[in-house]
């Protein structure tokens, strides 16, 4: 059976670069720090000795700057559209949150530079993945195939 058929909505494509060209790429890191921790856990002997720094996986600078890309291409691909005007609240969407992305990226390193102690806190962590997930869901529609048959 095939997995894509299963789901209700998008196309193969689109899936296809939902996980090799949009999860993976900002998620990736964070998934492999799991489980590599995960590993450590199950080896370790004594348990009581195993120390792993689960909230270091979580990297929202990283995922904001693979948002920032992502944003930039899914512009790219509504701009190269024969129909722009039919996609303008999704190229003002995606641009807006392109954009708040890459001011939080920018700040973000400007604090971690000015403070070497800086660590994003848990409301950088939610707002980052939010902007995530909404950069992701634009590059969704955009990658449709039928999306004026010129995404890739």
């Amino acid at each position: 059976m095939d997995v894509f058929a299963a789901l209700s909505f998008g196309q193969k494509e689109q899936w296809m670069w939902f996980v090799f060209e949009g999860a993976i790429p900002i998620l990736g890191a964070w998934l492999f720090f799991m489980i590599i921790g995960c590993c450590k856990y199950i080896i370790a002997n004594p348990k009581s000795s195993f120390s792993h720094a689960w909230r270091e996986g979580f990297d929202p600078l990283g995922w904001l700057y693979g948002a920032v890309i992502i944003a930039a291409q899914s512009i790219s691909v509504i701009v190269r559209s024969p129909a722009t005007s039919q996609h303008a609240a999704l190229l003002i969407w995606t641009s807006i949150v392109g954009i708040i992305c890459f001011f939080l990226v920018f700040t973000a390193i400007s604090k971690r530079g000015e403070d070497k102690s800086w660590r994003p806190d848990n409301i950088l962590n939610i707002v980052s993945l939010g902007l995530v997930l909404v950069t992701l869901a634009c590059g969704f529609v955009v990658h449709d195939p039928q999306f004026n048959g010129i995404a890739t």
